[in-house]
């Protein structure tokens, strides 16, 4: 949707960019790039001579944990405090309550990271994304799962939250189109940390792939637990699985994970200045969200 820029008038003293991510647990990673990306964008040459409409910008943090129970109480903090413009928010789940507070309220959101399609699908004219959507991840995955892993029995289990459980159900809509039917599709909880009876039912049901929808910390703990028990599986997820924390977390049981992760904009040659930017600013570029963040 294009943006009534009149609504944007009548800010504050001061035009204030608000983050609103997850600065803990599962997110943490990703909440640095984000903050990576919006910082070089608020410290860049233009922004901090010029500023926007004659005023500076100035950086405000908030967190929602993504938890979409918290995403409302930061996005109504948001209205309140006068802030007109947030990149944000980072997981799904959270974003999509805080989005519609957001767009009732005048406030343009970017969120450079949430994948859920129906975030941008609903009409809202205030809230854009500049990452892709499950809708192209999750066909990618399954196109790829019917073409180079060819399972003989898959499969496909998710978090139950709105980007595991979307991606999953995308994933899961390819790979039948491709003739494979899942022998398993089921949802665990975020948080759990024992998978002794998933895993066993999982070698009951004789599976040689896996595809996972949801974040690291639970699939760490998948992995691992799965190797110490034998089940032998290609495992796959999406970009929420995709960073040096699930190392840790699952130990040698990591070696093999296929991963879909967003295009590498800091690639791109049309974007060599601004990555170089970065690099004289001794700033990592790279990460699925630094540069959508920008």
């Amino acid at each position: 949707p294009e943006i009534d820029l009149d609504k944007l008038r009548g800010w504050k003293d001061k035009v204030v960019g608000k983050l609103t991510t997850g600065l803990s647990g599962m997110a943490k990673m990703r909440k640095v790039e984000v903050v990576r990306g919006v910082g070089r964008f608020a410290g860049s040459r233009v922004v901090e001579v010029t500023g926007v409409d004659g005023k500076k910008i100035e950086l405000v943090k908030a967190d929602d944990a993504c938890e979409p129970k918290q995403a409302p109480t930061v996005a109504n903090k948001v209205v309140n405090d006068g802030i007109k413009y947030v990149v944000g928010h980072l997981c799904s789940g959270a974003t999509k309550p805080a989005a519609a507070i957001y767009d009732e309220n005048d406030i343009v959101m970017v969120t450079p990271a949430a994948t859920n399609d129906a975030i941008t699908a609903e009409g809202l004219k205030m809230v854009f994304r500049t990452i892709g959507k499950d809708s192209q991840q999750g066909p990618t995955a399954g196109r790829f799962i019917a073409s180079h892993v060819k399972p003989k029995a898959l499969a496909i289990l998710h978090d139950k939250q709105s980007y595991g459980q979307g991606i999953a159900e995308q994933v899961r809509a390819t790979v039948e189109a491709a003739g494979i039917r899942p022998v398993m599709f089921e949802g665990l909880n975020k948080g759990d940390t024992d998978f002794s009876a998933l895993i066993t039912k999982l070698k009951q049901a004789n599976v040689d792939a896996i595809y996972y929808g949801g974040y690291h910390p639970e699939l760490g703990l998948l992995l691992r637990q799965a190797a110490e028990q034998g089940l032998k599986a290609k495992w796959m997820g999406p970009e929420g699985v995709g960073n040096k924390d699930l190392n840790a977390i699952a130990g040698d049981a990591v070696e093999g994970l296929y991963v879909t992760l967003p295009q590498d904009f800091s690639s791109e040659p049309a974007n060599a200045a601004l990555v170089q930017a970065f690099k004289d600013k001794k700033q990592d570029p790279t990460g699925p969200f630094v540069l959508t963040s920008y």
